[in-house]
């Protein structure tokens, strides 16, 4: 992602955000992921910021809790690298 200008992933955050809203698993850890590596304070208005990401994580967690495999992968990763679920 470093190589990639603002403008490229300001056009994958669209991609990835009309992806999450048909609860796309890996759309929403794409999400957070990026959120996590960029911080908006540095200037990007286009990442998730807080609020959506914490509707993120609540998107993910209702799927893990209905069966989803893929959601509860994401969630087990979410535990590992930031302790926030």
């Amino acid at each position: 992602m470093a190589d990639q200008t603002p403008a490229q992933v300001k056009r994958l955050v669209k991609r990835l955000r009309k992806m999450a809203e048909q609860d796309e698993v890996t759309a929403i850890a794409a999400l957070l992921d990026i959120a996590r590596h960029n911080r908006p304070a540095n200037g990007h208005e286009y990442l998730p910021t807080e609020v959506e990401q914490h509707g993120l994580v609540w998107r993910l967690a209702r799927m893990a809790e209905a069966g989803d495999e893929l959601a509860i992968t994401a969630i087990a990763s979410l535990r590992r690298k930031e302790g926030i679920v």
